[in-house]
């Protein structure tokens, strides 16, 4: 499998990683849509996974390349007919399923997105001989979910339901199938790499220049999103709204939301690290 997910969005990657190889298959990866393009006219891959928006070249012109190189035979086809691409998309706007269509893309995966969601859509169109269980476990078999085992009763313990954290925990447990080192090892490179994204969002905003706005916002949303970190995913998605619009009035207003739920969130990282492991 091809998963061509734009640099910035670690996060997702991490996350797509971690469950294709749970289903016992191998990812390729690439950071913008050339690579995904260079790639399938080297290596013959099962299923390609393509972020709508990427740099240099954009999920959609990446497809319609795709598909014209197969109709050309520059690229690894079989009788199995075309290569399926699955769309990986945060937006819901009007427009977007036709403009999916015309590229030629098979489907879609809304994010963030659950395990079962992705398992689903690889088991349907993984392009393998045979049945798709051939090279991916089917996962209600052969991997049955342990039972969470509860954790002993600590006075200091964080409750992982508290809903007052900006980080709902179970959430992102289940997109991480359990992996507690993985959740950690998310959060903090999320902590790591957040100043230089707001700063870049900063930045654009001072310069009142609503492309970069609304590019900026949409990564760190995409990354917010994946973390279930739903309160700053919406100061963001407000954010990038503004910056598509023509209107950039509030910009500086909804900036400062976003800084002050960020720190809310980052503020909250250590407790929900120390929840998710004595969860496992």
């Amino acid at each position: 499998m091809f998963d061509g997910l734009d640099a910035s969005k670690a996060g997702h990657r991490n996350v797509e990683y971690q469950q294709v190889r749970f289903l016992g298959g191998n990812l390729g990866q690439g950071v913008n849509g050339r690579e995904a393009v260079d790639a399938v006219q080297r290596h013959c891959y099962h299923l390609v996974l393509m972020d709508c928006q990427m740099p240099e070249v954009s999920g959609y012109d990446a497809t319609g390349e795709i598909r014209e190189l197969e109709r050309s035979g520059q690229c690894f086809t079989d009788d199995r007919g075309p290569l399926p691409i699955i769309a990986l998309t945060a937006n819901a706007i009007k427009g977007d399923r036709e403009r999916r269509i015309e590229a030629g893309m098979d489907d879609y995966l809304a994010k963030p997105f659950n395990p079962e969601a992705l398992i689903t859509l690889i088991q349907k169109y993984a392009r393998v001989p045979g049945h798709a269980s051939d090279t991916f476990h089917d996962l209600t078999n052969a991997h049955p979910e342990a039972p969470l085992q509860e954790s002993p009763a600590v006075n200091d313990a964080p409750d992982i339901t508290d809903q007052t954290l900006p980080i709902d925990i179970e959430e992102l447990l289940s997109r991480c199938r359990g992996d507690t080192d993985l959740v950690a090892r998310l959060l903090e490179m999320f902590e790591a790499s957040s100043a230089e994204k707001v700063q870049r969002i900063t930045d654009a905003v001072n310069d009142g220049d609503r492309d970069a706005i609304g590019d900026a916002a949409h990564a760190l949303k995409g990354a917010a999103a994946n973390l279930a970190a739903a309160h700053l995913r919406d100061r963001l998605r407000e954010l990038e709204m503004i910056g598509r619009s023509d209107d950039l009035s509030d910009a500086e207003r909804c900036l400062e939301e976003v800084k002050a739920e960020l720190q809310r969130f980052l503020a909250a990282v250590p407790t929900a690290i120390q929840a998710a492991h004595r969860n496992d």
